[in-house]
């Protein structure tokens, strides 16, 4: 229950505070209008990574808590539960060793000094599709 609890309270917390107050008008005022596209995007990447790891770290607790309710206890685990585990798990892995790298790449190629205007179009419509 504790894991759970974490878990829910991790995604609700992220979700419902943190990834609104990156990109808030409190936050405009405090980067500037020059400064937020850049910081205000790399703080929401950054958090959304770690988040990840969270997420990633929950959910192998409670894949680890189930095999040991299978091997000790003798409980019988609906097959529910894992499959949803697992799909879970492997959002988590999705967002950690994927998504978060291709976003930090995107932002990069959107912000690079150096960027023809087309790459930097093209990576903004990327960025903002995985986003």
């Amino acid at each position: 229950m504790l894991n759970a609890a974490a878990w829910l309270g991790a995604a609700l917390f992220y979700t419902a505070s943190v990834a609104p107050a990156v990109i808030s008008r409190d936050m405009l005022a405090l980067l500037g209008t020059r400064n937020f596209a850049f910081f205000s995007e790399s703080v929401s990447q950054i958090v959304l990574t770690h988040y990840f790891y969270w997420h990633t770290g929950c959910a192998v607790i409670a894949l680890l808590h189930l095999l040991v309710e299978w091997l000790y206890l003798g409980r019988v685990v609906h097959q529910l539960w894992p499959g949803l585990l697992a799909a879970l798990l492997a959002l988590g892995l999705f967002g950690s060793f994927w998504l978060s790298p291709k976003l930090a790449n995107l932002h990069r190629a959107q912000h690079r000094l150096d960027a023809k205007p087309g790459d930097r179009e093209q990576a903004t419509r990327s960025f903002r599709f995985w986003c």
